[in-house]
């Protein structure tokens, strides 16, 4: 399987605008990348996803509050581009089959990207929860 070109220059975009965490500093290579975003489309588009092997992630333990700690993990950065262009590639089909938002059930985030590359509609789904 292979991603759609217009789901690969999405996700650079956002990618590039977002970065890939909240959590770590804006990979360098995404940037590297993004120089040249239609080079970047057609290689990237090629991935025979079905066989390829992500690459090893960072992890680091984060402090959590005052007392504690947890695991946090960033994809590389190649990784994370494949990821992010699935998720828009299928992330309709996903909140199709969800509950629907008027009954207030689930207050997870909403697939709903943006052409500037937001990916949820609100910024205060956590708040609601």
């Amino acid at each position: 399987m292979k991603l759609n070109p217009v789901s690969v220059r999405w996700a650079l975009g956002s990618l590039k605008r977002f970065g890939d965490t909240d959590l770590f500093p804006h990979p360098i290579e995404l940037d590297v990348v993004c120089a040249d975003v239609e080079a970047a489309v057609s290689l990237i588009s090629e991935i025979d996803l079905s066989t390829h092997i992500p690459a090893a992630a960072r992890r680091f333990i984060v402090p959590k509050a005052d007392l504690s700690y947890r695991q946090a993990t960033q994809l590389d950065p190649l990784d994370s581009v494949l990821l992010t262009a699935l998720v828009w590639e299928f992330g309709r089909s996903v909140e199709d089959r969800r509950r629907p938002r008027v009954e207030h059930s689930v207050f997870s985030y909403r697939f709903d990207p943006s052409v500037d590359g937001d990916l949820y509609p609100r910024p205060n789904a956590w708040n609601e929860f």
